[in-house]
């Protein structure tokens, strides 16, 4: 069950870390009047795509230990 767990949360990261501005319109952008106008800087994208990639690979190194259980 951990597996499953693990991998539906590394598919999310991998969304994310490959198009995080389809990751903020899909999830966030609902929420304002004008989404366009305040969509988040380049800069937050690289941020949030620099962070998926490193949460990637904490999870996936869990996963991975978890199989070995």
């Amino acid at each position: 069950m951990r597996v499953l767990g693990l991998t539906i949360i590394m598919l999310l990261l991998l969304a994310t870390a490959i198009t995080p501005r389809g990751v903020w319109w899909a999830l966030a952008s609902w929420q304002y009047r004008h989404p366009d106008k305040v969509e988040p800087s380049e800069a937050s994208f690289f941020i949030t795509r620099l962070g998926a990639i490193l949460a990637l690979l904490l999870f996936g190194g869990m996963a991975l230990m978890s199989l070995a259980d």
